[in-house]
Parts: C-alpha cells; structure tokens; sequence
C-alpha cells in the first residue's frame, strides 16, 4: 500500500543530497516520522546495512530494523523495514530516486507498506485522497527539511 509519493527539487547536486539521504544518522535531522536510529553495521552505509531506528507509523513510534537493499550512488535509494508493529509479513519500505535537473536535483520519494491485507480497491481510493489532499507547488515537510540541510551545507 502506497503511502506517500512525493517529490521536490533540491538547489544542489546529486552527490550532497545523496551524502544525507543515504546516511541513516541523518535521517532524524530531516525525516519528522524517524525519530533515532543506532547502526548494527559496522562502517558506513552501503548495500546491506541494517540498522534499528525508531518510526513513527500510523501515528505511533515503534522500533524497526532497517536494512539498505538498495544503494546505488548517487540516484536510487532504498531502505526496507521490519518488525515493531508491523505485522509478520508487513515491511515498510522507503525509495528515493534522484537525478540531475537544472537548477539542482529532483528527489522522488514513495513510501510503501508491503504485505498488508488491504484490499486493492481501498488502496486506490487511499492513495487518490492523499493525492487530491495537496495543492498544486506542496513541497512535502520532510523533504523540504532535507533541502534545508543539503542547502545549508550540513550535508
């Protein structure tokens, strides 16, 4: 089930946006739904890092294990997630796509719940509501922090 699908475009390259979204330390200075998180990989983020990291989802924060599945520098992110109140067969997955534009960097993020028993028609008619629910030029809190960041060279 799709929660989000945002984007925003970013005054910076790829790789300064990349050096934050990438790294799961970060994620608390930008992401408002992660509120800390602590390695259990040793060395710096790449493919198969895991980590704990507290979420907030359907508006309580839980405890997950988080692992990077996919890690290609500097355009495609993804960060899969399991445990705490997600059901046994749930994960919570976060992807990021970014690209070159001009004037910066266009992010893409899609928030998926994976393995729910919603039923499909319902996961349409939720997703057209969160669509409709933004106006033409939203820029989504959480990326938009993350633009800050990046733009003011804490990135």
């Amino acid at each position: 089930m799709n929660l989000y699908h945002d984007a925003t475009t970013i005054p910076a390259d790829p790789r300064s946006v990349w050096h934050v979204v990438s790294d799961p330390a970060r994620a608390p200075e930008w992401n408002d739904q992660v509120h800390e998180t602590r390695p259990l990989s040793e060395g710096v983020s790449r493919k198969g890092f895991r980590y704990e990291v507290v979420y907030e989802l359907r508006g309580v924060r839980t405890q997950l294990v988080a692992e990077l599945t996919t890690f290609d520098a500097p355009t495609h992110l993804i960060c899969s997630c399991r445990g705490g109140s997600l059901g046994p067969k749930e994960s919570l997955q976060e992807e990021y796509f970014l690209s070159q534009v001009i004037g910066g960097t266009r992010i893409e993020r899609r928030v998926d719940l994976l393995g729910t028993r919603v039923p499909w028609l319902l996961r349409r008619i939720l997703r057209l509501l969160a669509d409709w629910s933004h106006p033409i030029g939203y820029v989504p809190p959480a990326l938009e922090r993350l633009g800050e960041v990046v733009v003011a060279g804490r990135g």
